[in-house]
């Protein structure tokens, strides 16, 4: 389909949950957290408008590089999330590096990094396409990951300190260990981070 889309009742679906997003969140008080979290959103269902797969099974592999035309919607959504990131983006980015620096050093963050790039595609022939979607599925991914840290840093802090009593009521106040019969809060926060 010419300049559509390759799913329209997944995007679609995906697009009216950003703006219920948006509009619960602006009603409730979250403003550019919203904002934020439902341009993720759709940056998502961009992202995976650009995969190519069919009904069989098989690797799905990002590549539009060979027809920017069929492509078109979904790139120019990606390339508006990806200049709104870096304009929010670029003023922080030594605050960002200093903050993860001083959680878990520069040589750590290299290796997470490392192994962000590394799972960023599959092998794939020829290795030119290859290299091309390693590096740009790995800048997307950054965008996403992006996206969603802004959206966490405006939240009000009363949201914050909502979301934080809820994690607390549902997971138990954060300390060394588990309780003996409760959820582990390690666990459970490992997993969120796995399916995020």
């Amino acid at each position: 389909m010419e300049g559509g889309l390759q799913h329209p009742g997944l995007a679609l679906a995906e697009l009216v949950a950003a703006l219920a997003l948006a509009l619960v969140g602006l009603a409730r008080g979250w403003g550019k957290a919203a904002g934020w979290l439902a341009l993720a959103l759709v940056g998502q269902a961009a992202l995976l408008e650009l995969y190519r797969a069919g009904p069989v099974v098989g690797y799905a592999h990002l590549r539009f590089w060979h027809a920017w035309s069929e492509h078109a919607l979904p790139l120019a959504l990606l390339a508006a999330q990806v200049g709104l990131v870096a304009v929010a983006a670029a003023p922080r980015m030594r605050t960002w590096a200093s903050w993860i620096g001083g959680r878990i050093g520069s040589l750590r963050a290299g290796f997470v990094l490392a192994l962000m790039l590394a799972a960023s595609a599959k092998l794939a022939r020829p290795a030119q396409d290859f290299a091309i979607e390693l590096l740009v599925a790995f800048g997307l991914h950054l965008v996403q990951l992006a996206t969603v840290v802004l959206a966490v840093l405006a939240l009000p802090p009363a949201a914050t300190e909502r979301l934080r009593e809820l994690g607390a009521r549902w997971l138990g106040a954060p300390g060394e260990g588990p309780e003996p019969g409760g959820l582990d809060r390690f666990a459970w926060a490992a997993a969120l981070w796995c399916f995020l």
